[in-house]
Parts: structure tokens; C-alpha cells; sequence
């Protein structure tokens, strides 16, 4: 069995209303589902949990099997915690393909969106790619703390996804 692709992403946030400018206005996501869902799960000593949280649905693509994103927001008690900081152990941050970095970048100052660094170049080997290529990045803080990482594949055909990568 191997991995076929990227299903998705969970956020879990304490007020997606707050949060939802950014990865809708920001990344130019689209709200595909917006709902309430109750479910229990078992935590790590197979005690089961009751939860009932709101969620939206994000896509940049709508189509069947697209990646998406979810983010959820407890309804009736306040979710505990804090992101991961950069660097941190567990999922410390989440890079998207976008078109066109200075553009999104441009468009977070206005926002008023905390720039962790960039817009910079970056060598292949620094995005995994163990050939010549050039990624212009850029990193943010998300409204929960969250780090959000945007790369332009320069001198590239992003939507070539036959290019070799060595």
C-alpha cells in the first residue's frame, strides 16, 4: 500500500469566523461545505469523547478527491491549546503552491497579517527538490497562531505535474 495523494488538513480553531478572511480572502480558498457535525472518537486511553463542532470546508479546487482543508470550531465550550510554533515538535506548518507570492504577500500586509519572513528566494535542495530550481517563499501567522507557508515554483510550469524531480 502506498500514498496516492493529499486528503486533507484539519485546523481546529476557537473562532472560525475570525479565522475564515484569512484562508478565504488571503489564499483565495473557497467555502465548499459549512455545517455543524456531532461525532465521538476515543482519546488516547480508549475513552470515548462527544464532540459537536462547526466546520468549514475549503477548497482550491472543485473537483471530486481535491485536498482540501477543515476547519472546526467547538460549539457550546471553548477549545484548549495552542499552535505549534515553528520548528516545534508535531505539525509545525503548512505550505500551499500559490501562483504568485509578492502578490499574496502584497495582499497580507494590507490585511494586516503577521509576516514571519519573506517574500525570499530559496534553492531547490531547500524545497526538496534535489535539482536546479528556485522557490520564491514567504511564511505567516494565521489569526490562531498557526504558521502558513506560500511557495512559487520559479522558472517552472506549475501545472506540468509530469516535470521530473531528479
Amino acid at each position: 500500500m502506498t500514498v496516492t495523494g493529499f486528503s486533507h488538513l484539519s485546523v481546529q480553531v476557537r473562532d472560525i469566523d475570525r479565522v475564515l478572511p484569512f484562508y478565504q480572502d488571503l489564499l483565495g480558498l473557497a467555502v465548499s461545505i459549512d455545517r455543524e457535525h456531532s461525532f465521538s472518537a476515543p482519546d488516547r486511553d480508549g475513552t470515548r469523547i462527544d464532540f459537536h463542532r462547526r466546520e468549514v470546508y475549503l477548497r482550491w479546487e472543485n473537483k471530486w478527491g481535491a485536498s482540501y482543508i477543515a476547519l472546526g470550531q467547538h460549539v457550546g465550550r471553548t477549545q484548549d491549546g495552542t499552535a505549534t510554533p515553528l520548528q516545534g515538535i508535531g505539525f509545525d506548518h503548512v505550505a500551499f503552491l500559490v501562483a504568485d507570492v509578492d502578490a499574496v504577500v502584497l495582499k497580507a500586509k494590507e490585511m494586516g497579517v503577521e509576516i514571519i519572513t519573506g517574500p525570499k528566494n530559496n534553492d531547490g535542495p531547500a524545497n526538496a527538490h534535489p535539482g536546479d530550481a528556485t522557490v520564491r517563499t514567504a511564511l505567516f501567522y494565521d489569526p490562531e497562531g498557526n504558521v502558513v507557508q506560500i511557495d512559487q515554483w520559479l522558472g517552472t510550469d506549475p501545472s506540468n505535474s509530469n516535470q521530473e524531480t531528479s
